[in-house]
């Protein structure tokens, strides 16, 4: 990467996306409706709240709070319209999982290898779960049963009530992707480039390798 290499505005850069776009058929020629928007200066947040190191995750929702993992090690709950710190729960290692709510508890993955549900009121354990590398993954949450991937190669299933493992399936690479359910299919890929369908047997439907 090289900084000298940058657009000099993001007009210039806008301008050249929007004439590729055109020559590859994907915009027309009409004119393309534009919103302007105020200089940075006039632009003032509600209210901000400084975690300990890094946030490189997006946030989650819920009854009025805000849960954000850090790389301090720490998921933090934030009151949504002051932006006050309510509570924080320590982990072993960054946190750069997505939380996920449900049934009124928090899930999320830690590079500790564990995957943590908390109660909301106090952020206090419920239960954790072993994988048997750090998780990267963010939880996705389907009939019952939390869905997340680990650097250990797997993907791991987990009954939300009782913490213990339903599957677990090797996809032969870190899976560091967010898997999705439909119906009776898990979709996931893995950062050796292949996106797995499996059933949840953890049967391969179909797998296909991304083109690099």
């Amino acid at each position: 990467y090289n900084a000298a290499d940058r657009f000099a505005s993001a007009a210039d850069m806008k301008e050249t996306m929007i004439s590729v776009a055109r020559k590859t058929g994907i915009l027309s020629t009409q004119a393309i409706a534009t919103t302007t928007i105020s200089p940075s200066n006039s632009i003032k947040p509600i209210w901000t709240f400084k975690c300990e190191d890094e946030i490189r995750r997006t946030a989650s929702y819920d009854n009025c709070t805000i849960y954000i993992g850090a790389y301090d090690n720490n998921l933090y709950a934030v009151n949504a319209t002051s932006g006050e710190f309510l509570w924080k729960h320590a982990t072993e290692g960054g946190v750069v999982s997505k939380p996920a709510i449900f049934d009124r508890n928090i899930f999320f993955g830690s590079e500790d290898h564990r995957l943590y549900v908390l109660s909301p009121r106090s952020g206090s354990i419920v239960w954790t779960y072993y994988a048997d590398g750090p998780i990267r993954s963010s939880p996705y949450i389907s009939e019952h049963h939390v869905f997340i991937g680990a650097d250990d190669n797997h993907l791991h299933v987990v009954n939300v009530n009782s913490g213990r493992r339903a599957l677990k399936f090797n996809s032969g690479a870190p899976i560091r992707s967010t898997p999705i359910v439909y119906q009776d299919s898990v979709y996931f890929g893995s950062e050796s480039g292949e996106f797995f369908c499996i059933d949840f047997q953890g049967k391969v439907k179909w797998q296909i390798r991304a083109k690099r």
